[in-house]
């Protein structure tokens, strides 16, 4: 469960969006000052707060430096695996690719014990992989910033985008404009579409 906004404009109900094998991956968009790093920040939060690090991962990327440097620089936070707080390309596409490089190698482990899907094999095998939120904020001022390396990152997030429902991997991506950098394959795996 992502924990932001309310249900049904309810205020007396949170929100019960979540990510999940419908749900693969979102996309957070809005203006200045509408709310957007607040969001992420209760998003982060909240899954922090009501899930073991054992059950949920996440990656964090911020091209405007901001938001995410925090998480660096306080107290560990074991549910956090990895922070791209830079305007380094690449730095952020090396974070990128170690992910990538555990969803697959998870989803050969899956075919191996013979599973489709991280619930299937956590009902088989008893064991828990974590679920992997790859969380980039400021995503159009990513690609800005990696000039040639745009295309590198754009690679990363539609390979997040195709492959990632089975491993149990989303990808959750904030920006103040749409940019044209994601591939259009990548835009059609999103399903979690908020704007503010």
């Amino acid at each position: 469960y992502l924990r932001f906004g309310y249900k049904n404009l309810d205020a007396r109900e949170i929100s019960d969006v979540r990510f999940d094998m419908n749900v693969i991956h979102g996309f957070l968009g809005g203006s200045t000052g509408h709310g957007k790093s607040v969001t992420m920040n209760a998003i982060i939060a909240g899954i922090c707060y009501e899930y073991a690090p054992w059950e949920v991962e996440l990656h964090l990327s911020d091209a405007k430096i901001v938001e995410f440097k925090r998480y660096g620089i306080g107290p560990h936070i074991p549910h956090i695996s990895s922070i791209a707080a830079t305007e380094d390309a690449d730095y952020v596409i090396s974070v990128l690719s170690k992910a990538k490089q555990e969803m697959l190698e998870r989803n050969k482990i899956f075919g191996n014990v013979g599973v489709r899907d991280l619930k299937s094999f956590r009902k088989k095998t008893g064991l828990a992989y974590p679920q992997v939120i790859v969380i980039m904020d400021e995503v159009e001022s990513t690609f800005k910033l990696a000039g040639k390396q745009a295309s590198k990152i754009a690679t990363l997030i539609d390979e997040f985008a195709r492959l990632g429902r089975s491993a149990g991997y989303h990808i959750l991506m904030s920006t103040q404009n749409v940019t044209s950098d994601i591939p259009q394959s990548a835009w059609g795996q999103i399903r979690l579409r908020c704007c503010l």
